[in-house]
């Protein structure tokens, strides 16, 4: 990882990279690559202060990194993890009147929120919710960003993944106290979930339980997990003490440094 702050000088001109951006309520997960070439990418961790507006903290955070506002990199990817989303069928959140009414009954009346829809498959989009202060900030700050989704990124590529084989999978990603849970049959992503857990007991219930409410065959299914290495192998471990199929996900070498999180290893995987 990189020194902070971030300087402009750790990169050239700033159209040979492409900048991602994983935010998150408590940091935000860096990654500049370079567009052609086998340089390693700068990555980073900031951590947002907290106890402060959230847009507020973000913007912080991003203008106290120099090489990160205003340059006009090759492209931008932000990935939003949002505290609070929904899935819906494609066409229902394809209806502007149908969002607008979401958002309305699981919005505080003070938020203001920009609600923001992202494909999560070909069937499901996910709706997210974000301050109103952030897109501004987004919008102005950098050049052309696409926002995503962390579930769109995962079940982009896990979706690839799945239909290798017979059987039905379920992943899951875990990164500091997120667990991401995607499950895939024959026929596609049938669900999809975000869950805060303390510990790895925790984790591997909320997993154990979505399995079991999609009649996960123990004996035969596969239950894979990605994401870091420390709390992977412990979540493995809790896991195969009821599947026997438990696997870590193997993520091709191209997918970059094992520090960043999964959703920005694999984000150029998804194009």
């Amino acid at each position: 990882m990189a020194t902070l702050p971030l300087k402009r000088d750790l990169i050239d001109d700033p159209a040979n990279y492409r900048l991602a951006l994983l935010i998150a309520a408590d940091a935000i997960d860096v990654s500049v690559r370079r567009v052609a070439g086998e340089a390693e990418p700068i990555t980073a961790h900031i951590a947002l202060q907290q106890g402060v507006d959230f847009a507020s903290a973000v913007e912080e955070a991003i203008y106290a990194n120099p090489l990160l506002p205003a340059q006009l990199f090759n492209r931008v990817d932000i990935v939003i993890r949002p505290e609070r989303f929904q899935l819906l069928d494609a066409a229902t959140a394809a209806d502007a009147a149908a969002v607008e009414a979401l958002c309305d009954l699981i919005h505080d009346d003070n938020m203001a929120p920009a609600p923001v829809v992202c494909p999560v498959s070909d069937n499901y989009s996910a709706v997210t919710l974000l301050p109103q202060a952030l897109m501004r900030f987004i919008n102005r700050t950098f050049d052309r960003a696409r926002i995503h989704c962390h579930l769109g990124v995962l079940a982009s590529y896990f979706a690839r993944q799945s239909r290798q084989g017979n059987c039905d999978k379920i992943y899951a990603v875990i990164h500091g106290s997120n667990v991401d849970v995607l499950a895939f049959n024959a026929t596609g992503l049938t669900a999809a979930n975000s869950f805060v857990c303390s510990n790895i007991n925790d984790a591997a219930y909320y997993i154990l339980s979505l399995a079991k409410m999609l009649d996960f065959r123990a004996d035969t299914d596969h239950l894979i997990v990605a994401g870091d290495a420390p709390l992977r192998a412990s979540l493995l471990g809790r896991l195969r003490d009821f599947v026997a199929n438990a696997l870590p996900a193997i993520l091709p070498a191209e997918a970059g440094t094992a520090n960043l999180p999964v959703h920005l290893q694999i984000l150029p995987l998804c194009e």
